[in-house]
């Protein structure tokens, strides 16, 4: 079982969904988005709900150099952030000195966190995203 988050919203006592995903930080980021138009709409009591959900999408184990440049994924199955992989660091040097190439990762909803992976880590992709490998 995973979670699924909704955004959701009342509007003449009804409630209703605006927005559902998987991913709670992309719930967050929707809500932020839309808040204000809904607002200006006339919908009220505008929040995040979740829910268990049977049908979760399935995570695959691959090493960070077999997901295509620009491809999504986690660092753990169950975590909220999800990162892109950006350009491959050649020369890239550890606190020691030793060339240690690497990966420049960047979190999706939020540009100034970058990582530096090593192209061996083991992240998790999305099971149905076959786009995503080279």
């Amino acid at each position: 079982m995973s979670n699924y988050y909704e955004v959701t919203a009342t509007l003449d006592d009804y409630d209703e969904v605006l927005f559902g995903s998987y991913v709670l930080a992309e719930a967050k980021s929707e809500l932020y988005e839309i808040k204000p138009s809904a607002k200006r709409d006339g919908y009220k009591n505008i929040r995040i709900e979740s829910r268990d959900c049977p049908d979760a999408p399935e995570y695959v184990r691959v090493s960070l150099q077999s997901v295509k440049l620009g491809g999504e994924f986690k660092l753990k199955p169950d975590a909220e952030n999800v990162y892109t992989k950006d350009y491959y660091n050649r020369y890239d040097t550890d606190q020691y000195g030793d060339l240690r190439p690497s990966y420049t990762c960047t979190r999706i909803w939020d540009s100034n966190h970058e990582l530096y992976l090593l192209p061996k880590r083991k992240v998790y992709v999305l099971n149905n995203n076959h786009n995503l490998f080279q």
